[in-house]
């Protein structure tokens, strides 16, 4: 089975994404690159106050690679994600948060 691998998408809004993608490149630490290289730059350009992230708790990976990161979770916002049933493995959705100090 072919591991995760996340590439960053940028969206008509302006905002990035990781979104998520397969091959050999997986577990080559390029998530994390690109996630870190994503935080640093968009932060800046973009004026962000923050960045949010969701994952399936059980997706281990994603949620190790935040907390290397720094962004950390917010228990207090899990939530069921609406694209899923209730009792869905994939129903349940923590989330991170890494917030600025305001200037």
């Amino acid at each position: 089975m072919a591991g995760w691998m996340w590439r960053v998408r940028r969206k008509k809004t302006g905002r990035c994404r990781l979104a998520p993608g397969t091959g050999p490149h997986c577990g080559k630490g390029y998530a994390g690159e690109a996630a870190r290289t994503a935080i640093e730059d968009d932060s800046f350009q973009l004026g962000l106050a923050e960045i949010v992230a969701f994952m399936v708790p059980a997706n281990r990976r994603s949620w190790l690679l935040a907390e290397r990161l720094g962004i950390t979770r917010d228990s207090a916002e899990d939530f069921d994600h609406p694209g899923f049933a209730e009792g869905h493995p994939l129903c349940r959705h923590v989330l991170y948060r890494l917030r600025w100090p305001a200037p």
